[in-house]
């Protein structure tokens, strides 16, 4: 029993050691504005040399960006977020996608970070929240991916020549759903097995469904929609010819501001706070009395947060991993990325002094990570 409870500690470090270094790793590879490309297939073979026969050293799931350090013919060398490269086949990727800004009713087209073009749009009755349920009239606001296109509606007044649906509710809203009882166990699984394969999550929950991009009258003019993103119909055609036909991401951000701070990439201290936010949503939230003074409130795999007090426009600027590791007075250490050069450490950061503790999660679930 004690050797069964120590694996499954040792799979929860790994787990958040993955997700918070892969996000910094990541942020740190594409800082140098490299091309990027993601896959239009559900799983994406990374192979040793460009060759179909060559040895598959990892995969690239769908939604998942890949910076592009190499092109040679149909292939392309690609760098996955733990720091292993391998080729893919171009013909599986994609660079173009659609960015949706909700306050500034702008749908754009995105050939990687540059703008190709920007359409106005309508949305949902209720314009300004995220989606939450059935029957709220809001635009769901995450990262999704097309997942349905039906060309010609059978309500063409409603939804113009075609419309596009996207992957709503996706993993984020699954567990959320979950979270506050509005989905079952059983529903929460179909929608992260769908999501896992690229498919059209399910579309009967109390989540809501059926959001789509689509056209009709009165198009871009007014928010008229269930939650859908309305434009208009040539601008629809436009879009869906410069698009993948089915995969290809959307990214719907509040404003013009969240998309700033999750994406801009010359502020390291971002990260964190945007990582602040993820765990607030989707992690408890824990005692910050130090653990010399609360020893069974922490464990080895809780997420800290630290002001080191440098002076970076936020309190939150560091992040670490509580270890398994504890120093001659029981203290955990913390894993995390203080020195310089970036490598990973076990430092003496919980003793209560400095840095100060701002933040304390533990992960309710590690399905969605595996993703």
């Amino acid at each position: 029993m004690r050797k069964k409870r120590f694996t499954g500690l040792l799979i929860r470090v790994t787990v958040a050691v993955t997700f918070i270094f892969s996000v910094v790793s990541t942020a740190t590879a594409l800082s140098a504005g490299e091309s990027r490309v993601y896959p239009v297939v559900s799983e994406l073979n990374v192979r040793a040399l460009p060759s179909v026969q060559a040895k598959v050293v990892g995969h690239l799931r769908h939604g998942r960006w890949a910076p592009v350090t190499e092109e040679r013919s149909d292939w392309l060398k690609i760098a996955l977020p733990d720091g292993r490269a391998g080729y893919v086949l171009k013909n599986l990727t994609a660079d173009t996608w659609v960015k949706v800004i909700k306050k500034e009713h702008r749908i754009i087209l995105m050939k990687d970070r540059r703008e190709v073009k920007i359409f106005p749009m309508g949305l949902g009755f209720n314009a300004v929240d995220d989606k939450i349920g059935l029957g709220d009239g809001c635009t769901p606001e995450g990262r999704f991916y097309i997942c349905q296109v039906i060309m010609k509606p059978t309500r063409g007044d409603v939804y113009g020549p075609l419309a596009l649906r996207i992957s709503y509710p996706n993993v984020e809203d699954a567990r959320r759903g979950l979270k506050d009882n509005i989905i079952t166990g059983s529903q929460y699984d179909a929608i992260l097995s769908a999501i896992h394969k690229g498919l059209m999550p399910p579309q009967n929950t109390k989540l809501g469904s059926s959001i789509k991009i689509h056209g009709g009258d009165p198009g871009a003019d007014s928010d008229w929609t269930l939650g859908c993103m309305a434009m208009n119909n040539k601008d629809l055609l436009e879009l869906f010819a410069a698009i993948p036909k089915r995969s290809a991401l959307v990214e719907i951000y509040h404003d013009g501001l969240q998309d700033q701070n999750y994406n801009d990439e010359n502020y390291v201290n971002r990260r964190t706070r945007n990582l602040k936010h993820f765990f607030d949503h989707h992690a408890r939230s824990l005692t910050l009395t130090p653990p010399a003074q609360t020893p069974n409130q922490w464990r080895a795999g809780d997420i800290v947060l630290m002001d080191t007090g440098i002076e970076n426009g936020t309190i939150y600027d560091h992040i670490g991993i509580v270890a398994l590791e504890k120093n001659s007075n029981g203290v955990p250490l913390v894993i995390n990325l203080w020195t310089v050069g970036s490598k990973l450490n076990k430092m003496e950061l919980l003793n209560g002094d400095y840095p100060k503790i701002v933040g304390h999660y533990r992960l309710f679930h590690p399905f969605y990570y595996g993703l």
